[in-house]
């Protein structure tokens, strides 16, 4: 009897430290994927920051002043900027005036959607207002960088070209993620709304810093830019409309042409 009580006893000793085995094996692994996440995080969060430190010192600090002392550069910009709010107008023409018979749904400003100038079922070019977005969002990253060395001593100013240039992003996105090519669904809205948001915030705080501080850049321009995108939003959030939306794209496009003529002049 006590042999057997004994032989109980130890097997439950072998059962506890076989447990314990087990859960320091655990909690060992656990720590060590905790420890490898925080080493990969640390490791992604590095070479952003190295990223953007590259792009700072390689594009930043270089195409501002390349740009605004070199005339032929300053007027190639402007034209392309241009050239690329001309190509969405020449996609309106287009999908205005196509005939029945080659699309599906006829185009009118104030019945359609700025995307559906990328949608096959009512453009028989579609690749027309793609190819201006993704132009349009890469001459806008250019202009952001040569306004940031313009406005190099105002903060206001640099996190406004910053909330910029991720709106020009989202332009860009816009190109590349079509009605036609609206993946999961929803990237075409994202980086419509991201578009739209980061260039009318951008109006907004560039509108102020031309405001509060002495620029070359006139004040009514300024205001302007605090008000008339802003409004057009509002207008936009409020009725929902395709009219709406094609006045918030031109409210912009004014903006855009205004900062580029006295910025680049």
């Amino acid at each position: 009897m006590t042999q057997a009580v004994k032989k109980i006893e130890f097997n439950v000793i072998d059962q506890e430290q076989s447990y314990l085995s087990n859960y320091d094996q655990d909690q060992n692994q656990e720590s060590l994927k905790e420890s490898l996440y925080v080493h990969k995080k640390d490791f992604i969060f590095t070479k952003v920051k190295n990223f953007l430190t590259w792009i700072k010192n390689n594009f930043n600090d270089r195409i501002g002043p390349y740009v605004i002392n070199h005339k032929s550069i300053k007027w190639t910009l402007g034209m392309m900027l241009g050239n690329c709010y001309f190509l969405i107008l020449i996609g309106v023409i287009v999908a205005q005036w196509t005939p029945d018979w080659l699309v599906i749904d006829n185009f009118f400003i104030w019945n359609n959607w700025i995307s559906d100038l990328g949608g096959e079922s009512f453009t028989p070019i579609p690749i027309i207002f793609d190819f201006a977005c993704i132009l349009g969002g890469i001459f806008c990253i250019f202009l952001n960088l040569t306004l940031n060395f313009v406005f190099r001593k105002n903060t206001l100013a640099r996190f406004g070209i910053l909330i910029g240039l991720i709106g020009n992003l989202g332009y860009l996105g816009v190109g590349v993620f079509s009605i036609n090519r609206n993946f999961l669904g929803f990237m075409h809205e994202l980086f419509s709304g991201v578009a739209f948001g980061g260039f009318v915030l951008w109006a907004f705080l560039l509108g102020w810093s031309i405001i509060l501080y002495n620029t070359e850049i006139p004040k009514k321009i300024g205001y302007y830019g605090i008000i008339g995108p802003l409004t057009t939003m509002i207008l936009f959030w409020i009725f929902k409309n395709p009219l709406c939306e094609w006045l918030l794209l031109f409210s912009i496009i004014v903006f855009v042409a205004s900062i580029t003529f006295f910025t680049l002049r």
